[in-house]
């Protein structure tokens, strides 16, 4: 391998190794990887790695108490706010949800929710209720936190990332015996209203996209841990 493509094979490993790092909470790596993506150039003629590269620098950015990060994070954030300024229809999920961990409220979070929700992103609307939930139960909201941490579960779930469904259920009991919310709606699981910022049952959660006809058909993305045994032990619960 030359030593321009080991260059590239480590930008690309260290995206996805940025992103399961975000995932599973691991800060100790997302600094690792923050400090090793920083060293490429900020572009990339292929956009839907660059998006993936843009969107969990952001995150991980403002999820690290080191405030060095958060020239990281703006400049993720300034691209995402002028692709959407552009139409882009992938860009406000990002954008909201980053902007969200910078500065954390209710409004900011729900915001990012139902755009990730209605850009049909299932994996990041996990990811922004569960961050969603931790921010909440600094405040000892716990009804609303844990609402948010069983839809986090469900999406999880449907998306494929059994791993994280059965991290969850190990640091928060309760979701072993949780159950998916019923009822007729988009398939997005216990909405949550930007406008009350409060937890309404929706509708049953469902990691995909929506067609024409009302029948939702699995997005295609990457699984992440999703292990035989990891299913069989959330089957298990």
């Amino acid at each position: 391998m030359s030593d321009q493509a080991r260059k590239m094979t480590l930008r690309d490993a260290s995206i996805f190794r940025l992103e399961l790092a975000f995932i599973f909470n691991d800060s100790e790596c997302m600094a690792e990887m923050l400090e090793t993506l920083s060293g490429y150039p900020f572009e990339d003629q292929v956009i839907s790695r660059f998006y993936i590269r843009a969107c969990f620098m952001g995150l991980a950015a403002f999820s690290l108490a080191e405030k060095n990060y958060h020239a990281i994070g703006n400049k993720c954030l300034k691209y995402f706010r002028r692709m959407k300024k552009l139409g882009s229809t992938n860009a406000p999920p990002a954008y909201f949800f980053i902007a969200a961990l910078k500065k954390p409220t209710k409004k900011a979070f729900t915001t990012a929710i139902d755009s990730c929700r209605e850009a049909s992103m299932p994996h990041l609307e996990a990811m922004a209720r569960e961050r969603y939930a931790m921010f909440l139960l600094t405040r000892n909201e716990l009804e609303l936190a844990n609402s948010c941490l069983t839809s986090a579960y469900w999406l999880y779930f449907d998306w494929g990332a059994h791993g994280k469904s059965l991290s969850l259920a190990r640091e928060y009991p309760f979701l072993k015996t949780a159950k998916r919310a019923k009822g007729t709606g988009t398939g997005t699981g216990s909405h949550v209203s930007s406008r009350s910022g409060t937890a309404t049952a929706k509708s049953a959660v469902s990691g995909s996209v929506q067609n024409s006809g009302g029948i939702y058909k699995r997005q295609g993305t990457f699984n992440y841990n999703s292990t035989m045994s990891s299913r069989e032990l959330i089957k298990k619960r």
